[in-house]
C-alpha cells in the first residue's frame, strides 16, 4: 500500500471500530466486490440475509428493513457512494474497498485470474466470470468444504458456460454453501444432489436455460431468495413448492413459456416477493390464492386472466389488502379471434382494484369495452405510470387526467378508439391542467382513432419531454398542442396535420419522423418551425421532397448535429444542408430520385451513402478532411477520386466501407490519402481490379475485409501492422500474400470461398506467432489438411485459439501435427460430411467451446454417453452438435 493510503488508512480503520458489530459484520462481506464494481442495495440486503447477518429486532419488522437499514447506514457514513453513473447502483471507495479487505482476512476471497493459493478457512468467495468456465479453476474446492458464498460477477452476468463437473463437484463438497449464484450460465439441467445444499438461502439462476428444476430443489427448506427471471425455456416449477416454507423472494419475471403454477405457491405466507403469476385453468394455482400471500409487495404480473371464469376468484385475491404491491401488470390472453366475455372480463378487472399506494399499472389484451371505474380513482394519488396494450374491444379511456403525478403514459393498440375527448381529461379544479406532472407519452397503433378533442381547441401539456404517435392513419383532427418542454418527437404512420397542431417547440431537439402522409418538406410540416433541433431522422416519406426549401432556414439550424434520411423515393436534392453551421453526421440511404449533394461540409465526421443509384456528383470531402473519421458509400456510383480529392490529406479517417460500387475498377494513384487508416471493408464491388496503391504507408491500418471482388487477383504486398484480414468470394484471387509476405502482427485470418487460392499447407502459416483466429472454408478439392502429406506437420501456428473449418466437402483427414495446437479453445468444423476425425486427440478435452454441424461421423463419435470422444469431451463448457446443446435434456 502507497504512502499516502497508509495514512489514511488509519483514519479509516477508526470509523470501522466505531461502527455497530452488526455494521461490521455487515461492511466486510463487501469484501467480495472488486474496486469500482457496482452493486444493487437490494442484491446486497438479500445476500446479507442468506448469510444469517442480518438481527431481527422487532417482530412487525420485516428483516429487508432491517438490512435496508444497515445499508442507509452505511451510506450515510460514507463506507458506499452513490454511482455517478446509475443512480440505482452503489460503489466502494478504493480506500474502503481496501479497509473492506483488510478486515474479512481471509474469510473472503475475491479470485482473479490469476491463480492463487487457497486458504481452507475462505467461507465466501467470488470471481470475474468468464464466458467459458472450467474446471481447472475451481479444482480447490473439495479443500475449502466450509464455503457458503459462491459469487460470479457481475451478479447480472451475460451469457456464459459452465462445466457440468463444477455443479457436480460444487454439490459434492460445499454443504455449507448459503448463497449460490448462476446467473447467466448456460445451464440446461440442474443436477439432483442441489438437494443436499440444505444451508442453502439464496439460489441465483436468472437467465440460464432452464427449462424444469429438479424436485430436490423443494427439499432446500432454508431457501429465502429464488431467483429464475429471463429464463425463457422455464415451462414448470416443481410440484412440492410448498415445501419452501422460508421462501421470501420467487422471481419468475420474463418466462414466457411458464403458463402454470403449482397450488403450493399459495401456502408460502412468509413469501413477500412474487414477480409473476399465472392463473391455472387446471389443477395449478389459482387467482383466488393470491389472497393468502398477505405481504406480497414490489411488482407483480397477474397473467392468463382469460382463464378466471368466476369473478369470486378475483375478489379473493384482495388485491386492496396489498399496500406494499405497487407496480400491477393485468394480463389476459392476446387472441381475439374467438369471441371474448366483454361483460365478464370488466368484472373481472373491476375486482381486482389495487391498494391506493399503486405507483405502476399495465393492462395487456384486455377484453372489456370499457377500462373499470377504479383507474380513475383520485385516490390514486401515487398512480405515476400507466400502459394499456391491446386492449383490442375498449371503445373509449378513461379520465387519466386528473391522476395528479402521472408522469408516463403509454397507450398501444387499442383500436376501436375513434374519439379521445373531455372524457380523458377527468374532473380538474377551475384553472388546473389535465396531466399537470405528464413527462413522457406515447399513441400508438390506434388505427381507428380519427379525432382528438381538445380544451377550448387546446391542449396544454407543460412538462412533457417526449411525444410518440405512430400507426395512427386516420387521426386528421386535433387542437393545438403547446408543448415548451418537449425535447423528443416520434411520428410514424400518421398524417401531416399530426405535426401542423405542434405549437411553442421551443425546448424541441430531436424528431423522428416515418411514413408520414403528405410530408413534402419538414419546414411546411411545423407551424412554428424548432430551430433547437439537434437532430432529424426522417424515413419512408414518400412524398418527401426536400428538407427544407432554400438555405435560410438551415442557417438557423446552429445545433442541429445529426441528420438520417432513408427511404424517401421523391427526394431529389439535399443541397440545402450545405450551409448547416455544425452538422456531424449525415446518413442518406435509399432515395432513388436523389441526384445532387451539396458541395461541401465542413464539420463532417461521420458520412455514409446508401443506395442511392443515381447519384452521380458528390461533395468533395476536403473541406471536412481534419474532422471527416467515418466514410461509408454503399451502391452509389461515384468515382472515388473526385470524391476524396487529390492532395487532400485526411488524417482522422479512421473507417473506410465501400460496397456494391460497379464503376469502382481502380483506386486513385498513389494510393490513399489517409495516413491513420484503421479500417478498410470493400464488398460487393464487381469491376474492382486491385487494392489501392502503396498500402504500406498506412501505418495504422489493423482490419481488412474483401468479399465478393470477383476481378480481383492479388493482395498489396507489406501491409506489416495488419492484424485482422477477412477475404471471401473472390473467385479470381490468386496470391493471398504476395512473395510470401504475410503480415507478421496477424492475428484473426479468415478465408471462405476463394477457389483459385493454393491449400492453406503452402501459405506458410505456421510461421505465425501471434494468429489465434483462424477460418477457412469453400474449397471443395480439399481432401487433407497437410502440407506435402507430411502428416506430423501442422500448418497451423501453435497460437491458434480459435479454428473454424467450413463447407469443406471433400476432407478427410487432419493432420496429426493438430496435436500441437495445445492452446487452442474453440473449435468450429462445419459441412465436413467426410471427416471422420477430430484433432489434437487428449487436448480436446481442454476446449472450451466445440461446435460440430452437418458431419454425420464426426456427430456420431461425440454422441452424449455413447460416442467414444464422450469421455474426452464431457467437460468441455459448451459443445452443441447440429446446433443443440448435448447438455440439453431430453423431455
Amino acid at each position: 500500500m502507497n504512502e499516502e493510503k497508509s495514512e489514511i488508512l488509519p483514519a479509516l480503520k477508526l470509523s470501522y471500530h466505531h461502527l455497530p458489530p452488526e455494521l461490521k459484520r455487515c461492511f466486510a462481506y463487501c469484501a467480495l466486490f472488486p474496486k469500482d464494481y457496482e452493486f444493487d442495495k437490494l442484491q446486497l440486503v438479500y445476500f446479507w440475509m442468506a448469510e444469517g447477518l442480518l438481527q431481527e429486532t422487532k417482530k412487525d419488522k420485516l428483516i429487508e428493513d432491517v438490512g435496508s437499514q444497515y445499508f442507509d447506514e452505511l451510506l450515510a457514513r460514507s463506507f458506499f457512494q452513490q454511482s455517478s453513473a446509475y443512480a440505482s447502483r452503489f460503489v466502494m471507495h478504493d480506500l474502503f474497498n481496501d479497509l473492506a479487505m483488510s478486515v474479512a482476512g481471509d474469510k473472503c476471497l475475491r479470485m482473479d485470474d490469476e491463480l492463487q493459493e487457497i486458504s481452507v478457512k475462505v467461507r465466501h468467495l467470488s470471481f470475474k466470470g468468464r464466458m467459458y468456465e472450467t474446471y481447472p479453476r475451481f479444482n480447490f474446492l473439495d479443500k475449502v468444504q466450509k464455503l457458503r458464498t459462491f459469487l460470479p460477477l457481475p451478479v447480472e452476468t451475460p451469457f456464459n458456460y459452465l462445466s457440468q463437473r463444477i455443479l457436480l463437484h460444487l454439490f459434492a463438497n460445499s454443504y455449507c454453501l448459503r448463497v449460490l449464484s448462476l446467473n447467466g450460465y448456460a445451464i440446461y439441467e440442474l443436477p439432483d444432489s442441489i438437494g443436499d445444499l440444505r444451508h442453502l438461502r439464496y439460489l441465483g439462476l436468472a437467465g440460464t436455460r432452464l427449462r424444469w428444476l429438479p424436485k430436490s430443489v423443494c427439499t432446500l427448506i432454508n431457501l429465502q431468495v429464488l431467483i429464475l427471471s429471463g429464463c425463457s425455456r422455464l415451462t414448470k416449477l416443481p410440484t412440492s413448492m410448498e415445501n419452501l416454507v422460508k421462501l421470501r423472494y420467487l422471481d419468475i419475471s420474463h418466462t414466457c413459456n411458464l403458463h402454470e403454477m403449482p397450488q403450493g405457491i399459495a401456502q408460502l405466507t412468509s413469501l413477500r416477493t412474487l414477480t409473476k403469476m399465472t392463473a391455472s385453468k387446471n389443477n395449478g394455482m389459482s387467482l383466488k390464492e393470491l389472497g393468502n400471500l398477505s405481504f406480497l409487495q414490489g411488482n407483480i404480473s397477474i397473467e392468463e386472466l382469460q382463464n378466471v371464469v368466476n369473478v369470486k376468484e378475483a375478489t379473493e385475491a384482495r388485491l386492496m389488502d396489498k399496500p406494499s404491491l405497487n407496480r400491477i401488470s393485468l394480463k389476459w390472453s392476446a387472441g381475439f379471434d374467438d369471441p371474448r366475455n366483454k361483460i365478464l372480463e370488466l368484472n373481472v378487472l373491476n375486482a381486482l382494484k389495487p391498494h391506493k399506494n399503486l405507483s405502476t399499472l399495465e393492462i395487456k389484451y384486455y377484453g372489456g369495452e370499457n377500462f373499470s371505474n377504479w383507474i380513475e380513482d383520485s385516490a390514486f394519488l401515487k398512480l405515476a405510470r400507466i400502459s394499456f396494450k391491446n386492449c383490442k374491444n375498449c371503445t373509449t379511456l378513461p379520465p387519466l387526467g386528473q391522476l395528479p403525478l402521472l408522469r408516463d403514459l403509454s397507450i398501444r393498440g387499442i383500436d376501436q378508439v375513434k374519439v379521445i375527448g373531455p372524457e380523458f381529461y377527468g374532473n380538474r379544479g377551475h384553472g388546473e391542467l389535465p396531466f399537470p406532472s405528464l413527462i413522457n407519452l406515447t399513441f400508438s397503433g390506434m388505427s381507428n382513432w380519427e379525432e382528438w378533442v381538445g380544451i377550448g381547441g387546446v391542449i396544454q401539456l407543460p412538462k412533457l419531454c417526449s411525444l410518440i404517435i405512430t400507426d395512427c392513419s386516420k387521426l386528421v383532427s386535433l387542437p393545438n398542442l403547446l408543448l415548451p418542454s418537449l425535447r423528443d418527437i416520434n411520428a410514424s404512420g400518421c398524417n401531416e396535420v399530426v405535426l401542423n397542431h405542434m405549437q411553442n417547440l421551443k425546448s424541441l431537439t430531436s424528431i423522428q419522423l416515418s411514413r408520414i402522409v403528405g410530408l413534402t418538406s419538414i419546414i411546411k410540416a411545423f407551424e412554428q418551425f424548432p430551430f433547437t433541433l439537434k437532430s432529424v431522422t426522417v424515413g419512408e416519406c414518400h412524398n418527401l421532397e426536400t428538407l427544407w426549401p432554400g438555405d435560410s432556414t438551415a442557417r438557423n439550424l446552429v445545433d442541429l448535429q445529426h441528420v438520417d434520411i432513408g427511404s424517401c423515393p421523391k427526394l431529389f436534392s439535399l443541397q440545402e444542408i450545405d450551409v448547416l453551421p455544425d452538422l456531424r453526421r449525415l446518413y442518406i440511404r435509399n432515395c432513388e430520385a436523389l441526384k445532387l449533394l451539396p458541395n461541401k461540409i465542413s464539420c463532417l465526421e461521420n458520412l455514409s451513402i446508401e443506395n442511392c443509384p443515381l447519384l452521380r456528383t458528390m461533395m468533395k470531402l476536403q473541406d471536412c478532411s481534419p474532422s471527416l473519421d467515418y466514410l461509408n458509400i454503399t451502391h452509389v456510383n461515384l468515382n472515388l477520386a473526385n470524391l476524396l480529392g487529390s492532395g487532400s490529406n485526411y488524417q482522422s479517417l479512421t473507417d473506410l466501407r465501400i460496397k456494391s460500387c460497379d464503376g469502382l475498377e481502380l483506386f486513385p494513384n498513389g494510393g490513399l490519402p489517409t495516413p491513420n487508416l484503421k479500417r478498410l471493408w470493400i464488398r460487393e464491388c464487381q469491376h474492382l481490379k486491385s487494392l489501392p496503391d502503396r498500402m504500406d504507408l498506412l501505418s495504422s491500418l489493423s482490419s481488412l475485409w474483401i468479399s465478393k471482388c470477383q476481378h480481383l487477383k492479388s493482395l498489396p504486398d507489406r501491409m506489416d501492422l495488419l492484424s485482422s484480414l477477412d477475404v471471401s468470394s473472390c473467385a479470381s484471387l490468386m496470391e493471398l500474400f504476395p512473395q510470401e509476405n504475410i503480415p507478421p502482427n496477424l492475428s484473426s485470418l479468415q478465408i471462405r470461398n476463394c477457389g483459385k487460392l493454393k491449400p492453406p499447407g503452402e501459405w506458410g502459416l505456421h510461421k505465425l506467432t501471434s494468429l489465434n483466429h483462424f477460418t477457412f472454408g469453400g474449397c471443395p478439392e480439399l481432401v487433407s489438411f497437410t502440407n506435402n502429406a507430411d502428416e506430423e506437420h501442422c500448418v497451423l501456428p501453435p497460437s491458434l485459439t480459435i479454428l473454424s473449418l467450413d463447407d469443406l466437402p471433400n476432407l478427410e483427414t487432419l493432420s496429426k501435427g493438430f496435436q500441437s495446437l495445445t492452446i487452442l479453445q474453440e473449435l468450429n468444423i462445419y459441412r465436413c460430411p467426410k471427416l471422420e476425425a477430430l484433432p489434437m486427440g487428449d487436448y480436446l478435452e481442454k476446449l472450451l467451446s466445440l461446435h460440430i454441424r452437418g458431419c454425420p461421423l464426426l456427430e456420431k463419435r461425440c454422441l452424449k454417453n455413447k460416442g467414444d470422444y464422450w469421455p474426452i469431451i464431457a467437460d468441455i463448457p459448451d459443445v452443441q452438435i447440429d446446433s443443440r446443446s448435448i447438455y440439453y435434456p431430453c423431455p
